[in-house]
This record gives structure tokens, C-alpha cells and sequence, in this order.
């Protein structure tokens, strides 16, 4: 579903990812969530909560310390763990920091011990495949998970986090052009409303369709000659201003190479008013298309509807498809529980896998790798209302 896009509201920041271990950076950084009573002075502060609810509040952060110290003990393990139970330590690990998304952005009924009377259960159920041959392609896509359902209701860790979730904003190359010169930098461009994500299908979701979704799979799944859904993409602001006051802004989205069809798909659920068509600039280039518009600030807000996506560079994006009921921690949260439940339940398929270096398990490898790192920075972007991006 394509959501508006409000081009002058910047809802977080952006900050450039250092260089070194990713994951020991969110880590540290992290720690901070730790000291129970700056995050419930920040919390009262933020959220105009009446000082009578300090004890509730503080021990909803409490709660929280206490999951993000078992997310880093679950995480330690799987550095420690060798592939045969890795997948199972990393979802754990995952759980936890959800938990701790839910802690932080909810409210009194989001406590461990309320939701403990209603929700204490993953939340998602397992659809093993009906064979065992583990074909990379096959066996991810007949390998699913579904929402859990008592009596038509949703339960479970997984749908509680899922209803606080939110896409994150897209992130872009800012040029600023002025009388003395020209400042370039990386700043959030378009901004999701704050609105729930659509339901996961009661069908369920496959591995397969979280795998061709998660931006650090595109390279070890096309070695394998399975394309990625994501479209990559580039984004740019460019601002000029005189006498401190801006007067155009021109925004330019240039969509990288892909599938023909996937192309087509994308480029019309880029919707802008009728009365802008004269200040908006289109043309096709070999798999691919570039976009552009300008508008005066000076007239108010302007808006339209983009596609979801991931930011994961300072000038890179991926575009998602319709499957936009999940965001970048979603994918990873279901295919890790995928992997983790089929590691515990089905070691001897799984082993023998890992053991014969196969196509399935190769893939995996990656994930776990990319997983490792994508998890902890993606948390600490939630709780801080950062983007956080690589290195162009």
C-alpha cells in the first residue's frame, strides 16, 4: 500500500554508520536503555504522562533493561554457537529486542506482565513443508509462517509488536545551493505517516518472500539465479535558497535496472496531484526510470503517495512491493523464526544441510550474517527515532 509523503516534515534524523563492527556499536550504544531512571524521566517528559504513573513507567523501563540484556546474552551465544544451533540463539535474540520495541513504544498495557495474561505465546505458528528436500527455492517458499488466530483474534509477541510497528523513512543526498556556495549532506527526504501496517495475510508468509526482501540477501540470491523483490534506488533533494529563505526545492528519484514488469509495477504507484503535472519530469532509461519534480515551499506542504522502502545507504533505497505490511525488522523477525523453529524441530535436516554446504544453507549463512548487525542497528534507530545508513 503506497502511503502520503509529506515533503517538509522531518519526523527523525539520519546519522551515517560508523565504520568497524555495526553490531558492537548498536550494542554500546545501546546501554544507555539501560539506566532505568533516564528513560522513565524521558518517557514522563516526552509524553506528558502525569508524575502519579512514575512507579508504572519506571518499571515498564525496568522491563525493558531486563530484555535488552537477555537479547545481548542470546546474541552472545550465537557468536559462540556453531551453525547447528546459531539460527535458534539469533531468534531469540530477535524476540527479545522486540520485546524491547514494544516496551518503549507502548503503553501501560504494553508491560511484560499484562501482556503475559494474553499474549504469551510467538505469536506466529509454523507450516513445515510437505517434503523434505531442502531446494533453496522450493523448500523456502513452502516453509511458513502464520499469524496465530484464537477464536479470529490475533495473539501473541509477534502481532503486539507488529501493531506499534511502523516503516521508516527513506533517506537521501540533501544539496543545499546558495549565494557562497553549495552544502551536500544525508538527511531524511520522505517521511511514512505514523499509521499501523496493514495485517500479515492469515495465509502466512513464506521464508522465500522474507528472503527476497531483506537488502543483504540481493547478492547471494542472484548467485543462486533468484532475483531479489526489492528495486534499488537513488534519492536527492535539492534545495536552493537566498536570503535564508528557500525557494525551490527539487526532488529526484532515479530507479536502478530490474525486472521489465517489476519496473512497471513500481512506476505506477508513484501518484502525484493532476494540477502538478507541468512541474514533474519523467523518462525511461534501459530497466529502469527517473523521476523528478520541483515545487515552492513558500506554498506550504507538498504531498503525494510513494511506495514503502529500506534505507541503506546514504544514497541508496529499495523500493518494497505490495508486501509492504512488514518493514525491514519485520522480514528478519519471520524468516528468523522460520529458520530458529526448523533448527529445533528438524536438527537432521537441518545439520545435514550445513554439513553439505548446500544452496539452502549457504543462504542462511548470510542472513545470520547480515542479521547480526541489521538487528541491533535497526532497534537502536527505533528507540532513538534515528535512520541510521551506511556509507555511500
Amino acid at each position: 500500500m503506497c502511503r502520503v509523503v509529506s515533503r517538509n516534515q522531518v519526523v527523525r534524523v539520519s546519522e551515517v554508520l560508523p565504520e568497524g563492527d555495526r553490531a558492537n556499536f548498536a550494542w554500546q550504544a545501546l546501554r544507555k536503555f539501560h539506566n532505568v531512571q533516564h528513560c522513565a524521566s524521558v518517557i514522563i517528559n516526552e509524553r506528558d504522562i502525569p508524575k502519579k504513573h512514575w512507579h508504572n513507567v519506571r518499571k515498564q523501563m525496568e522491563q525493558l533493561r531486563f530484555s535488552l540484556i537477555q537479547a545481548r546474552e542470546y546474541f552472545q551465544a550465537a557468536e559462540n554457537a556453531s551453525a547447528a544451533t546459531k539460527p535458534l540463539q539469533l531468534y531469540y535474540c530477535c524476540m527479545c529486542l522486540a520485546l524491547s520495541e514494544i516496551l518503549w513504544n507502548g503503553d501501560g498495557n504494553h508491560s511484560l506482565d499484562k501482556l503475559r495474561l494474553t499474549h504469551r505465546h510467538h505469536g506466529l505458528i509454523l507450516s513445515p513443508p510437505p517434503n523434505t528436500e531442502l531446494d533453496l527455492r522450493k523448500f523456502s517458499s513452502q516453509l511458513i509462517a502464520r499469524p496465530m488466530l484464537v477464536k479470529g483474534v490475533r495473539l501473541g509477541t509477534f502481532e503486539v509488536w507488529h501493531g506499534l510497528s511502523r516503516q521508516t523513512p527513506l533517506v537521501g543526498k540533501h544539496i543545499t545551493q546558495h549565494g557562497t556556495g553549495t552544502l551536500t549532506g544525508t538527511s531524511i527526504l520522505y517521511a511514512s505517516e505514523d499509521t499501523p501496517l496493514e495485517p500479515v495475510p492469515t495465509s502466512g508468509i513464506s521464508l522465500y518472500e522474507c528472503l527476497v526482501r531483506i537488502p543483504g540477501l540481493i547478492r547471494p540470491l542472484h548467485d543462486f539465479k533468484i532475483q531479489s523483490a526489492l528495486l534499488r534506488a537513488t534519492l536527492q533533494r535539492v534545495r536552493v535558497r537566498s536570503d535564508d529563505v528557500t525557494e525551490k526545492i527539487t526532488d529526484t528519484i532515479n530507479v536502478q535496472p530490474n525486472d521489465a514488469e517489476r519496473i512497471h509495477h513500481l512506476r505506477n504507484r508513484f501518484l502525484f496531484d493532476p494540477n502538478d503535472i507541468s512541474n514533474i519530469t519523467s523518462f525511461d532509461f534501459p530497466s529502469g526510470f527517473h523521476v523528478s519534480w520541483f515545487y515552492d515551499p513558500r506554498l506550504g506542504t507538498y504531498s503525494c503517495h510513494l511506495p514503502e522502502g529500506f534505507s541503506y545507504k546514504e544514497n541508496e533505497v529499495y523500493f518494497l512491493d505490495d508486501t509492504d505490511y512488514l518493514n525491514e525488522f519485520g522480514f528478519l523477525y519471520i524468516a528468523l523464526y522460520l529458520l530458529g523453529m526448523f533448527a529445533r524441530y528438524f536438527p537432521d535436516l537441518w545439520i545435514r544441510e550445513v554439513e553439505s554446504n548446500s544452496e539452502f544453507a549457504i543462504v542462511v549463512e548470510y542472513l545470520l550474517d547480515y542479521a547480526r548487525w541489521r538487528l541491533p542497528v535497526l532497534l537502536l534507530g527505533n528507540l532513538t527515532r534515528t535512520v541510521f545508513v551506511l556509507k555511500e
